[in-house]
């Protein structure tokens, strides 16, 4: 059984009777570590009243054997519709929730890290810091600076990349400190953001 509710799927799509596990007890299992999540059950006709037990445990509705296409994609689909609504009442939550002077601060810290260590920079690290989701950082920054944090984030390692090279700093070492694990990869964005390659630019600039 997996225990962590971030690996859930949003929608369990589940039969009402199984083998060794029935509907129910699976979707009792699945709540105690994934409230979230959202549970169909096929039953056939004679499992009729189970079906409402488990709609009223908590399911999402149900179909019943054999199983119209059309009507389980439309089911699905009303689901789906559920998810989004409460991902967007979670998501303004959260932002009623964080104050504006949060917000500043938050802003004011992506802004000196990307400017004094863009490569220790990512939003992983940022969201456990300040406990709110990454996308609400990327929301919060794009309105806050009309830049796309990841594009911005390359920005700023780009420009540091380019004064390490002009410093005469070892591959290696500039690698590290932009939070690059491989050269290659590493001179191929080169490339792609300034039109030459870092050994290019070293030449050009006579080092």
């Amino acid at each position: 059984m997996i225990t962590d509710s971030r690996r859930f799927p949003d929608i369990v799509l589940t039969d009402i009777r199984m083998p060794g596990m029935d509907g129910l007890e699976l979707s009792g299992k699945i709540r105690e570590h994934s409230a979230a999540s959202k549970i169909i059950f096929i039953s056939g006709y004679e499992d009729f009243a189970y079906a409402k037990k488990a709609i009223s445990l908590g399911a999402s509705g149900y179909v019943t054997k054999p199983v119209a296409q059309d009507e389980l994609l439309e089911l699905i689909n009303r689901v789906m519709v559920q998810i989004r609504k409460e991902e967007q009442f979670d998501r303004q939550q959260e932002i009623s929730c964080f104050h504006e002077n949060q917000t500043d601060a938050l802003l004011g810290d992506i802004l000196s890290q990307m400017r004094d260590n863009p490569g220790g920079v990512s939003l992983k690290a940022l969201s456990e810091s300040w406990g709110v989701s990454p996308s609400y950082i990327s929301i919060l920054f794009k309105d806050k600076t009309g830049h796309n944090f990841k594009d911005y984030l390359l920005d700023c390692r780009m420009k540091r990349a380019k004064e390490l090279l002009a410093e005469g700093s070892p591959a290696a070492e500039i690698c590290e400190n932009l939070g690059y694990s491989d050269y290659d990869y590493f001179s191929k964005s080169y490339k792609k953001y300034y039109g030459e390659s870092p050994a290019e630019y070293r030449k050009r600039i006579n080092l």
